[in-house]
């Protein structure tokens, strides 16, 4: 009777005639909507297409009773369709895959009757029965509603050699070897009914009507072809775009090198006409970044001016690939914060300039005897030291060699001259009399020291060295001794000694917290601890365990910790924590043989202990770097 259509390309004619009959070049692109949302099998929907103000709307329909033909929207312009199967146990009812099973099937013309309008009535195990009329797709296509057996149906869709009308194929005489068009053929004995299919540039309807089963602009064309362009042709080294055309589709899609790790690249690339991905490793001394291999930048550090506090220097290099410059500056009017490499990496310190006082040794000036005094101080990122001559003893008999001269008759000296670290002084007799000059303390850190030359009397100014203080007349050693060794569970007594005497300090309980009195070095320092078990007798309360575990031992390069396990099976873990730049504060182990009744057990305990960093060492984030 008629040829039987594939579904597939009804609906690119229907959308070729839509949009060139209904769009006028220039004109913005045309609008399409979908009510379902796009390809929802499960949901009848219509497609609503716009082109230059005029609508056309398609709905979603069954091919059969297990097929659904799906119209949805590309990219927001374009309407298309998908036929495509139901699920397992569903059928296609009005346009929907529904969970539901034909039971009978009863078509009124009694099959491919294509002259004859008929109904199928299909009976559903759930629901109403539904009724599909033969209509007219246009005026020489015919939608044919049948029986595929006793429990399913179809739709099948031919051309008309005739037309179309009411739901039937109208009758014709039409010859498809007259050499004339007529009928429902697209050119002369080709097309539409006829088992001819017509050439490039001849007329067609739908694409069954072309040689090349391509049909644009109602006109037969040659089929597209796929097609693949890389822009930097499979090269590691540069980034590029494959642009690759879908015949199918009719889609351009473009796609870009990228990364899978720091060290392969998703490379595009072409395999003819279609595309595909390489994966290419990056060479030795590269990694990959932005989709393409590039040269690993190597960590380093240059200082330029050593760690000379006295010069503003600029370090520099690189870090993890990111470039970095840092330049010294002040940290305060006496301190300055230099920057320096320690291997491949920056650090930043902050180191005093120096102590301000007396330097150098007595020299005459003016008669008397004078001593620089030298002032530091930082500025610019740089330590500067400005020398004063400070007077140190006015001479009535002139000055030599630093020293005045003395018209005394006899000198005698207690500690026996220059002898910083012992109390002493001189006895002296001159012209006026005899007198006594003490040994004593000018500042907390200098010392004025009285001496004999021969039966001269004479004296000096003496900056103590660091780490001492000057206390009754003499230079002592600044003491600080820390009875508990840091320890948060022992009440510690610290004896502290300097220019202003020796003092006890003891730790203390305010509440659960316990301030701890501490040295570092000859200095006295206190800090805050809170008590996980509460704070008595000046000590924070042991909770003893039965086990106790530490990785890292006292290991203060590493970051661990001290795991302390209980007899409720309760756990306390102690981490390693920085107590300051310097200083790390150690979990450790501790363990202790305890006798009750008689009976002795072995009982653990978790604590902090503080250690001090090697020289040249910071402490940061629990470790020593």
């Amino acid at each position: 009777m008629g040829l039987k259509q594939n579904y597939w390309y009804i609906f690119p004619a229907l959308f070729i005639l839509v949009f060139v009959f209904g769009c006028d070049v220039g004109r913005q692109l045309p609008i399409c909507t979908d009510t379902d949302g796009g390809q929802v099998f499960d949901t009848l929907g219509y497609v609503n297409f716009n082109a230059s103000g005029r609508v056309t709307s398609f709905r979603d329909e069954c091919l059969s009773g297990t097929t659904v033909v799906e119209y949805f929207c590309l990219e927001g312009h374009f309407p298309f369709l998908n036929a495509s199967a139901c699920p397992a146990s569903q059928s296609c009812v009005n346009g929907e895959c529904k969970q539901v099973n034909v039971v009978t099937c009863i078509d009124s013309d009694s099959g491919l009757t294509y002259s004859t309008s008929g109904q199928v009535t299909v009976t559903l195990s759930a629901g109403p029965p539904k009724i599909f009329t033969d209509d007219c797709l246009n005026n020489l296509v015919l939608k044919e509603y049948y029986c595929s057996s006793l429990n399913s149906y179809a739709l099948e869709k031919v051309s008309c050699p005739g037309g179309c009308s009411a739901g039937a194929c109208q009758g014709s005489n039409v010859s498809c070897t007259n050499a004339v068009k007529d009928g429902s053929e697209t050119g002369v004995d080709c097309g539409g009914s006829c088992p001819g299919k017509c050439g490039l540039g001849i007329g067609c309807f739908v694409p069954s009507d072309c040689s090349s089963n391509t049909c644009s602009g109602g006109v037969c064309v040659a089929a597209a072809v796929d097609s693949c362009v890389d822009t930097d042709g499979s090269n590691a080294l540069t980034f590029g775009t494959v642009t690759y055309f879908n015949s199918s589709s009719g889609l351009n899609s473009s796609f870009t090198d990228s990364c899978l790790n720091n060290v392969t690249v998703n490379e595009q690339i072409c395999s003819g006409t279609l595309r595909s991905i390489s994966l290419l490793n990056c060479s030795g001394g590269q990694s990959c970044s932005g989709g393409i291999c590039v040269a690993v930048i190597v960590d380093s550090c240059s200082d330029s001016d050593g760690a000379n506090l006295f010069f503003q220097g600029t370090v520099s290099g690189n870090k993890t690939g990111v470039p970095y410059s840092y330049s010294d500056s002040c940290a305060s009017s006496k301190n300055v914060s230099e920057r320096t490499c320690s291997g491949v990496n920056a650090i930043n310190s902050t180191s005093p300039c120096g102590v301000d006082g007396l330097s150098g040794s007595n020299f005459c000036q003016t008669g008397n005897v004078y001593r620089n005094f030298t002032n530091y101080s930082c500025a610019v990122g740089a330590c500067s030291a400005v020398n004063t001559p400070q007077l140190i003893s006015t001479c009535t008999s002139g000055c030599t060699s630093g020293v005045c001269n003395s018209a005394n008759i006899s000198c005698t000296d207690s500690d026996g001259g220059l002898t910083y670290a012992t109390f002493g002084f001189i006895n002296f007799t001159n012209s006026s009399g005899t007198y006594i000059q003490n040994d004593a303390c000018v500042t907390p850190n200098v010392l004025g020291e009285y001496f004999c030359t021969g039966s001269a009397s004479n004296g000096s100014l003496y900056s103590c060295p660091a780490g001492q203080s000057c206390l009754s007349g003499r230079c002592i050693s600044n003491t600080c001794v820390d009875t508990d060794f840091f320890n948060n569970y022992i009440t510690n007594t610290l004896n502290y000694t300097n220019s202003s005497g020796s003092f006890l300090f003891t730790d203390s309980c305010t509440g659960n917290t316990l301030t701890e009195q501490y040295c570092i070095g000859v200095n006295r320092f206190t800090t805050t601890f809170s008590c996980q078990n509460g704070c008595f007798n000046n000590s924070c309360l042991y909770v003893y365990g039965t086990s106790c575990s530490n990785p890292d031992g006292t290991n203060f390069s590493i970051v661990g910790n001290a795991s302390l396990s209980l007899s409720n099976t309760s756990i306390f873990i102690y981490n390693d924590v920085c107590f300051n730049l310097t200083s790390v504060n150690e979990a450790i182990c501790l363990s202790a043989i305890v006798n009750t009744s008689g009976n002795s057990r072995l009982e653990w305990n978790a604590t902090l202990n503080r250690t001090a960093c090697p020289f040249g060492r910071n402490c940061s984030l629990g470790r020593c770097n």
